[in-house]
């Protein structure tokens, strides 16, 4: 047994530290324990507001409690995405060691993240307005959120490690920033152009059979 056990520790233990080491799976890894707290109060208000007893849900519906209740989950897990693009982000680059830049990486993979996010469109008083439904907000748009923050950090990393040094620091962000944006401009208007869809409709629409079935 312990020639078992000393064999699988020579095994296991190197594989585990290959992928501790992983910057990728290090990002996400962080991100998802950064959101944690998030993920567990948007846990326990739903867990508050569908309780399962009749005279408990009509006093929710009667008192308008259960509106109120409702909104820290659509506001957590309903939204779980957009947290996430930023703290993937935020995350690879602190691994990388540039802790100034974290926190605008993680704003700027926000607004990737929002870029290749569908929009919709109603119509108010005969005038059409734009808005984002919460759909891809949430669990649809998280492996887009992973991918985002992730190809974010890279990009974030490659152009401030290029960036000469005479160049002030304000502008660090600002390069990177529109370097970032035009990338992921590009890949939403070749996505709609090949496909009729954004990068998060289709991106789920091939994802989405094979996790319903798992």
């Amino acid at each position: 047994m312990k020639k078992l056990m000393d064999k699988m520790e020579n095994v296991l233990a190197p594989l585990a530290t290959k992928i501790g080491s992983n910057k990728i799976l290090k990002a996400i890894s962080t991100a998802f324990n950064l959101i944690m707290p998030l993920i567990i109060l948007g846990a326990i208000f739903t867990l508050l507001s569908t309780l399962s007893l009749d005279a408990y849900q009509q006093f929710l519906d009667d008192s308008g409690v259960g509106t109120v209740l409702s909104l820290v989950g659509k506001f957590t897990t309903d939204m779980l995405a957009v947290y996430v693009s930023f703290t993937a982000a935020y995350a690879f680059i602190r691994n990388e060691g540039m802790n100034t830049d974290a926190i605008p990486a993680g704003l700027l993979s926000i607004l990737a993240f929002f870029i290749m996010t569908p929009l919709a469109n109603i119509v108010v008083e005969e005038t059409t307005t734009s808005y984002i439904a919460f759909d891809y907000l949430g669990s649809k748009g998280l492996f887009t959120a992973l991918i985002v923050g992730i190809l974010v950090g890279y990009i974030y990393t490659f152009v401030v490690k290029r960036v000469p040094p005479t160049v002030a620091k304000s502008f660090n962000a600002l390069i990177p920033g529109f370097v970032i944006t035009t990338v992921f401009l590009i890949i939403n208007g070749a996505f709609a152009s090949l496909t009729g869809v954004t990068f998060s409709e289709w991106f789920y629409g091939i994802i989405a059979t094979p996790l319903s079935a798992l």
